[in-house]
């Protein structure tokens, strides 16, 4: 799996849970002290996020990180 894939999976698995949760970016920031502006870079596949960021957002959208990663076995290149 490349960088891009990474991010791009990410990015849509985190549009897809501020759905599931009912949550604005906005509140998804003051839940997890990570700015509005990098969690719209997550989204928008301009970041990727480190792993303190995706433990906090896991923690703020009540999921697992496995459920904003997908591991399936591949490295990023």
């Amino acid at each position: 799996m490349t960088e891009l894939e990474w991010m791009e999976m990410f990015g849509d698995n985190l549009v897809y849970m501020l759905d599931k949760h009912c949550l604005s970016q906005k509140e998804l920031a003051e839940k997890t002290g990570i700015s509005e502006t990098s969690i719209s870079n997550y989204i928008n596949k301009r970041k990727i996020p480190g792993m303190k960021a995706i433990i906090n957002i896991a923690y703020g959208l009540d999921c697992s990180v496995s459920e904003l990663i997908e591991f399936c076995g591949d490295k990023i290149e």
